[in-house]
């Protein structure tokens, strides 16, 4: 998940503006770790503008579910536009 933090941050944050992009919110749901110490845990990155409740910004959303050896985790993706 770092990587991807990292991409976002360095990478492509620069052409949210060509894009038209105004936010971007990544969450990670599920058992996260190595298999010894596999907790349930939640994982929530946010770049830019992510309020549900702003009505000039319209949004798209997926989910996903990723299997692991570990378990089953939740991928979702939101893109403020």
């Amino acid at each position: 998940f770092r990587f991807i933090r990292y991409l976002f941050n360095n990478y492509f944050q620069f052409m949210f503006k060509e894009l038209g992009v105004k936010g971007f919110k990544v969450k990670l749901k599920g058992k996260i770790s190595v298999a010894g110490n596999s907790r349930k845990r939640s994982i929530l990155y946010r770049i830019g503008k992510t309020s549900h409740a702003s009505n000039n910004l319209k949004v798209v959303h997926t989910t996903d579910t990723i299997v692991t050896f570990t378990g089953v985790m939740g991928f979702q993706v939101w893109i403020f536009y």
